[in-house]
């Protein structure tokens, strides 16, 4: 268990201020609708690895989306993609432009999840893998819709949790949530 020191001179810890957003969101778990960016940075096919390497540093993020001309998820681009490319093109002599298309993440790698999945499912989805995912697309019928990061999960726990002292405690409420909606589900 984590104690707290608190020394003569140090000021007393204020109490954490719940808003009434974060009340309302203690009372039922999230759905990853509730705490994904909405309009994510995407990239189409035939976007060259130049012009999304340029994107994804000047939004200081490390992959994206990439869509058919549908507007149909097909992908993920992500930094390691962008080196692979840029390598290919410098020491391979790929011919010139080379485009996202052929650097997307396999298939196999590439997790999503829909806009109304409970933020549990997104959890297990970045904690189940056997490799570090550090965001989702997510998609409504196909289409990429947000992006839900795991920044954005743990920053939600934080908000529901704020007035629960004890990180135990915290877990088991979320816990508590999440199964008490899979309880009314079946209900319906």
């Amino acid at each position: 268990m984590i104690q707290e020191r608190q020394d003569k001179d140090m000021p007393a810890k204020k109490p954490l201020k719940v808003t009434s957003g974060t009340q309302a969101m203690m009372r039922k778990v999230p759905r990853v609708r509730d705490i994904m960016t909405e309009d994510p940075v995407t990239f189409s096919l035939g976007t060259t690895v130049h012009d999304a390497a340029k994107k994804l540093l000047q939004k200081q993020i490390v992959a994206a989306p990439v869509v058919d001309a549908d507007g149909n998820f097909v992908g993920m681009f992500s930094q390691q993609g962008c080196m692979v490319g840029l390598v290919d093109g410098v020491y391979d002599e790929v011919p010139q432009p080379i485009f996202v298309d052929d650097y997307l993440e396999p298939e196999d790698r590439v997790q999503t999840v829909t806009e109304n999945a409970p933020i549990m499912t997104a959890v297990s989805k970045f904690a189940g893998s056997r490799r570090i995912i550090l965001s989702l697309p997510v998609l409504r019928a196909g289409k990429v819709v947000g992006l839900i990061a795991r920044q954005d999960i743990i920053r939600t726990f934080f908000e529901m949790t704020a007035k629960i002292p004890d990180a135990r405690a915290a877990i088991l409420y979320i816990s508590g949530l999440e199964k008490e909606q899979q309880e009314i589900q079946k209900l319906r």
